[in-house]
C-alpha cells in the first residue's frame, strides 16, 4: 500500500509464520480520516474474534505502524507508537502470539514503560504502561519492526511449549 488508503481492504486475514509480511517494518501512517479509524474498528473486532488481547497491523498484511491492544476491559488504538523505559526492572513471562498459533515462548520484557502515540484522529498520547499492557503494547510495536516472540525467546535455545493456555497477543 503505497498511501494510506484502508479503503481498499475487503476482509482482514490473519498472517501466520513462515508469511514474510510478519518479517517486514511497517511504515508511518501520516493520514488520520475516516478509512483509518475504520480500519481500526475492524483490527479492534478482529483482535477479539480471535481471542487475542493485542493486533498488530502486519498481522492482517497490513505494513504499516498501528496497532489494538485490549487489556483489562480497555481496548486501544496506537498509531505510530514508540516506547521510552522508565525503569530498568525487566520480567520473563510466557507469551503466545495470534500468528505462530499453539506455541508459547518465555520472553523478557521491559515491567514498566512511557508510551508515545496518536490515535485515529492524529491527537497525540503519552501515557505510562505498566504489568500487561505494557508487555502487550512492547510486543505489538515488536511486530511494527518484523520482530517476533520466537525472536526473544529468553531461554536462547529456542525450546517450546505446547499446549499452554496463555493470552493471544
Amino acid at each position: 500500500m503505497g498511501t494510506d488508503s484502508f479503503a481498499n481492504l475487503k476482509r482482514l486475514q490473519l498472517r501466520v509464520l513462515p508469511d514474510q509480511v510478519l518479517r517486514s517494518v511497517g511504515a508511518d501512517i501520516e493520514t488520520f480520516d475516516k478509512g483509518l479509524q475504520d480500519f481500526a474498528k475492524r483490527m479492534l473486532s478482529f483482535m477479539r474474534k480471535k481471542g487475542g488481547i493485542g493486533l498488530a497491523a502486519p498481522q492482517v498484511g497490513v505494513l504499516r505502524r498501528i496497532v489494538v491492544v485490549g487489556v483489562h476491559g480497555q481496548e486501544m488504538v496506537l498509531i505510530n507508537p514508540s516506547i521510552m523505559p522508565v525503569t530498568t526492572d525487566s520480567d520473563t513471562k510466557t507469551e503466545g502470539c495470534l500468528s505462530i498459533p499453539d506455541e508459547t515462548y518465555d520472553v523478557t520484557r521491559l515491567f514498566q514503560i512511557e508510551v508515545r502515540a496518536r490515535d485515529v484522529k492524529g491527537k497525540k498520547l503519552n501515557f505510562a504502561a505498566h504489568n500487561l499492557l505494557a508487555r502487550v503494547i512492547q510486543h505489538e510495536i515488536d511486530h511494527l519492526d518484523g520482530v517476533l516472540i520466537c525472536d526473544k525467546e529468553a531461554s536462547g535455545i529456542g525450546s517450546r511449549e505446547r499446549g499452554i493456555d496463555n493470552a493471544n497477543i
